[in-house]
């Protein structure tokens, strides 16, 4: 689909402007059988009992079978059984539902951690109905904070008339002096959305310190809602409480509003005696890139501060300045030499962002002792942008003094070199004696498409070096693309190249593996490993998208994807919901996985869950469901999200009043 492919490019380029234990074969074949479980949760021993429950919670929605048991133990005598109980049936998600009515009927148990998590299995397991509505709307009164908290989640999360209500008593659970309970009413006040506005601005005006920095942080989380509280947070930054000032700088920068008024404010705090305030309003302003350039000076002021963090966060601040950072270039060659290590390699990546005006300077800096390597490592920052250095860089493979000559040719990659001007060195070091910088060497042959090298190459694919075997298969990929029997060889290659020990050759592997498709289907097993083990983000996310673009034949993934979905990491969750999504129809299973995501705290995985949802079945239930997410999410999503939603909502949602409302006034 025209639909799923677009928003798989724009998922990955929002996920790069961004473990799960044992195998999956093994994890999945040692679970006990759901017939074991079922006895241990008949046991009349509640320790045994306890430890199957534990049991069910790691298995999730495969255990659905057990529900009726579950159910069972809501009656149980034993507090510890029936929470336990509810945790599972919380984990197994909406194939839950049959146990909602006996869940109801403990909303009116005395003892406070029960009726607690009641609430959040009733928000996660039940549907909307007036008769549930009414028995938790009495708990925004309860004695217990978070017990009014999740009251109002629940609420919120239906919609109706008790909105007002629980917005109400999230403002209030503000105002408590115990962080846990602000902490816990802020996501849920952000998803209020303009609701919230009014009675947070009275917060940020005339609450406590903790109050305002409560609130504060539940405005930074209203999106596009909050732009009517912009004047109201610009006092703060004037507050004598630094954890007040750097939470309202904090949101400043992610709301990204009102430039003309919010720049000037956080410059003044570059100055502050606190470090932490100086931070906040430095990464805070490299959130408006190049329209904070008036703040030049502060971030090369800040070059220079006692602090390593501050420095650290000056360099990022330059960097998203881009070419408009050209004045601070002398500033940033004398960063190079920082006492800190971790500043020093910040600079130079820093001058790669500054781009085209600092290839003079780099170049220079190429035979120096001491900057040599971190001016290369600025030139591959840079990217393309640093091609007119090719030449002197290309020059350097025959003599590199202290450049490490694998750098060098990685650089001559990165950059996009002309094959005319790198290739006959590049030969030369493929060539060679240097076995660290081959493969290097190989690798960059095939990233400058350098076809004069093929043969050389071809010879290369049963070399004893594995490395040099998986460049050579990788590169005669790029220079002979679409070649079957290229893509035979070099499959396994890359399936084996995802468990070397160099991050970078993980990630090329898992690239190229997702852009072979369904031909990479030979991977799928070392695939699924490295999208669940790998310590790399980047890895993997490329294994899930490879995952996504094998059709079919990636049937087996579907499970291990579901688990992915469920974990704590939120770039992981939505790269794993995406490509439910885009399996479409196989992955039905995954359906509970995704219902439940509709009702969590994050906007996005909201968003992406009902998009997904949708790609794996166009019904009318689903369309219930996911379509009022979809609609809120594109008023309030950032574009990279909201405009495949759209296209998503068009499609699913014809003739529906509310998404054709929404889709008119953005036309407008």
């Amino acid at each position: 689909m025209k639909l799923s492919a677009r928003f798989g490019r724009q998922l990955r380029a929002w996920v790069f402007a961004v473990g799960v234990a044992g195998t999956w074969t093994a994890g999945y074949a040692s679970q006990p059988s759901t017939e074991g479980l079922s006895k241990r949760l008949k046991s009349d021993q509640p320790a045994e009992q306890l430890a199957a429950l534990e049991e069910v919670v790691e298995r999730g929605i495969d255990a659905a079978s057990l529900v009726p048991e579950l159910t069972a133990l809501l009656g149980h005598s034993d507090l510890a059984v029936r929470h336990e109980a509810i945790v599972a049936l919380e984990a197994i998600g909406p194939a839950a539902a049959t146990a909602v009515p006996q869940l109801q009927a403990l909303l009116s148990s005395s003892d406070v951690i029960l009726k607690y998590e009641v609430l959040v299995a009733l928000r996660l397991l039940a549907e909307s109905s007036p008769e549930l509505t009414a028995k938790v709307t009495p708990l925004l009164k309860d004695a217990d904070p978070l017990v009014r908290i999740e009251a109002a989640a629940f609420l919120l999360t239906r919609g109706g008339a008790a909105q007002d209500a629980a917005v109400q008593a999230l403002a209030e659970a503000l105002k408590s002096k115990r962080q846990g309970v602000r902490s816990a009413a802020i996501p849920w006040l952000s998803h209020a959305g303009a609701k919230a506005a009014p009675l947070l601005q009275d917060l940020l005006k005339s609450g406590s310190p903790e109050t305002q920095a409560a609130a504060v942080e539940a405005v930074a989380g209203l999106g596009i809602d909050a732009a009517p509280l912009i004047p109201a947070l610009l006092p703060l930054l004037s507050s004598s409480t630094p954890d007040v000032v750097e939470a309202t700088a904090d949101a400043l920068g992610d709301l990204g509003s009102q430039p003309a008024e919010t720049i000037p404010a956080l410059q003044k705090l570059c100055g502050h005696a606190d470090v932490g305030v100086k931070i906040a309003a430095l990464t805070a302003l490299s959130k408006f890139g190049t329209a904070a350039k008036p703040a030049l000076a502060q971030f090369e002021h800040c070059l220079h501060d006692p602090d390593v963090l501050v420095r650290l966060a000056a360099c990022d601040a330059l960097a998203t300045l881009g070419p408009s950072a050209q004045p601070a270039l002398s500033q940033l060659v004398e960063a190079l030499d920082d006492s800190e290590g971790a500043v020093t390699v910040r600079a130079a990546e820093t001058l790669g962002q500054v781009g085209t005006a600092a290839l003079p300077e780099l170049e220079k800096l190429l035979t120096d002792e001491r900057y040599g390597v971190l001016a290369l490592h600025a030139l591959e920052v840079m990217g393309p942008a640093a091609r007119p250095a090719a030449p002197r860089l290309a020059g350097l493979l025959k003599n590199p003094g202290t450049l490490p000559l694998r750098n060098l040719c990685l650089a001559l990659a990165v950059i996009g070199a002309d094959a005319k001007t790198a290739g006959p060195g590049l030969r030369a070091v493929l060539a060679g004696e240097d076995q660290s910088a081959r493969p290097a060497a190989a690798y960059a042959l095939g990233r400058i498409g350098d076809r004069a090298s093929i043969k050389d190459l071809t010879n290369l694919l049963e070399d004893e070096q594995p490395q040099l075997r998986l460049a050579a298969a990788w590169s005669l990929l790029q220079l002979d693309r679409g070649n079957p029997e290229l893509i035979k060889i070099a499959v396994p290659r890359l399936a084996d190249a995802l468990t070397q020990s160099d991050v970078r050759v993980r990630r090329e592997a898992a690239r190229t593996l997702h852009h072979l498709g369904s031909a990479a289907t030979a991977a799928l097993p070392a695939l699924v490993q490295a999208a669940g083990h790998d310590e790399d983000r980047i890895v993997r996310v490329e294994c899930v998208l490879a995952i996504a673009e094998m059709g079919a034949a990636a049937a087996p993934a579907v499970a291990p994807l579901m688990v992915i979905a469920q974990e704590h990491e939120a770039v992981g969750r939505r790269t794993a919901m995406f490509a439910l999504g885009r399996l479409g129809s196989i992955a039905v299973a995954a359906e509970p996985v995704l219902k439940k995501s509709l009702a969590a705290n994050d906007r996005a995985d909201r968003a992406v869950a009902a998009w997904a949802l949708l790609q794996i079945a166009d019904t009318a239930q689903n369309q219930a469901m996911a379509l009022p997410v979809m609609v809120e999410a594109i008023q309030r999503a950032e574009p990279v999200l909201a405009v495949p939603l759209m296209l998503a909502a068009g499609q699913c949602g014809h003739g529906r009043a509310d998404v054709q409302q929404v889709l008119g006034a953005l036309k407008t």
